[in-house]
């Protein structure tokens, strides 16, 4: 069958694919945020992942986003030394991470995602306090359910 049938008769029997696909990034961002200052000790954000089950965390400096803390950059600051566990989240995390707004489209965070090789975006708004992060995980959340809304509707099309 021709795709742009196929996809013609998507739209027309409802616009839950489209709809999805044109979510902003507020609709998809994990919005129960954990933070973490900057001056924190490294040993409290691995706290943090172990309890919360993250792999990132937002770091914040009075507020506003200074950096990104990943569960990986934290390992490795442990791997060369042993006894950084004392040492402040500012000294592992990445510096000036790339943000993104909240009504910012799906496919804008997907570009910086990829084009940056991250896993996750803080997303902020004006005066740069955050107000969600975006991750990997959250946005293959939304595919899976896009996919599995275009196999079910594909099969009762081909049928």
């Amino acid at each position: 069958m021709d795709s742009t049938v196929v996809f013609s008769g998507l739209v027309e029997e409802d616009s839950f694919a489209l709809e999805t696909a044109l979510l902003a990034v507020a609709d998809l961002m994990t919005r129960d945020v954990v933070t973490i200052d900057a001056d924190r000790p490294l040993a409290d954000a691995i706290s943090l992942f172990n309890e919360r089950g993250f792999r990132h965390l937002v770091v914040v400096d009075e507020a506003r986003v200074a950096g990104v803390l990943s569960d990986r950059s934290a390992l490795r600051a442990l791997v060369r030394n042993p006894d950084a566990q004392a040492t402040a989240v500012r000294v592992a995390m990445t510096k000036d991470p790339i943000t993104i707004r909240p009504h910012a489209t799906v496919s804008e965070a997907i570009h910086l995602l990829l084009t940056n090789r991250i896993n996750c975006l803080p997303v902020v708004v004006d005066g740069g306090s955050v107000s969600g992060i975006l991750t990997t995980t959250d946005l293959l959340r939304a595919q899976f359910s896009l996919q599995r809304w275009l196999e079910s509707r594909g099969r009762r099309l081909s049928s």
